[in-house]
């Protein structure tokens, strides 16, 4: 049994072919969750019609990128299964979610790269990921960790919050952990905990916000049974 600071356990046990279908069952919930911590006024029926290749009217080019951007920063997460959760794993994932984004493909906002002085060095960046990932806690709350540390401790130029939930999810995908999924119902709950970790940094609630409302996965009952 996983011991965590709140007794956190795995709440799903899956193989990788499950994992993997999972994940792309809840694609669009996924993309629209990771889009709306930078786009709040993005709606998942925008986010859905955006991958359908459609045309969406009122929704600011800030908005359209950032999706396009945590779309290939999906894919790419699901290309790097088989690798080790580090530091390099998580720039790759970063390069892809923010490709638009850090090549100009865009009209500049308000997120701007991140002065020196506020980010962690790769050095120390590094080590304290290691420390994360050896704690002797589940593996759901290691991805959880690994998304708030990514957030908080901004290890890249830009994107480090979507480049956080899509890690995260890489990591439990991997392990058959489950899926970070925010549905657009619980988005509201979830805004108000993120501005209060953002801000003070305490990540009680909203750890356990996110394990209780915010991992999907498929648990399986004995034979004949609906679970």
């Amino acid at each position: 049994m996983c011991k965590g600071v709140r007794d956190m356990q795995d709440i799903y046990e899956m193989n990788r072919h499950e994992s993997v279908a999972v994940a792309k069952i809840i694609k669009i919930e996924t993309i629209y969750a990771a889009s709306s911590i930078d786009c709040p006024e993005l709606s998942y029926q925008d986010v859905q019609t955006m991958l359908y290749g459609l045309s969406v009217n009122n929704v600011p080019v800030k908005c359209m990128v950032t999706v396009l951007d945590v779309h290939n920063g999906w894919r790419k997460m699901l290309d790097l299964l088989d690798r080790q959760t580090d530091l390099d794993c998580m720039s790759e994932i970063n390069s892809f979610a923010t490709h638009y984004l850090a090549g100009g493909f865009a009209p500049p906002w308000e997120e701007k790269p991140i002065a020196t002085e506020r980010r962690i060095g790769p050095d120390n960046a590094s080590k304290e990921l290691n420390t994360l990932l050896s704690m002797d806690v589940c593996e759901t709350e290691k991805a959880l960790r690994l998304f708030l540390w990514c957030c908080q401790r901004k290890p890249f130029n830009l994107g480090n919050r979507r480049t956080g939930y899509l890690a995260a999810n890489r990591h439990l995908i991997a392990t058959g952990r489950g899926v970070l999924v925010v549905v657009e119902d619980e988005m509201p709950t979830f805004r108000t905990l993120f501005a209060q970790f953002e801000l003070d940094g305490t990540d009680g609630e909203l750890l356990d916000f996110l394990l209780e409302k915010c991992i999907s996965g498929i648990i399986y009952g004995p034979p004949g049974a609906f679970v």
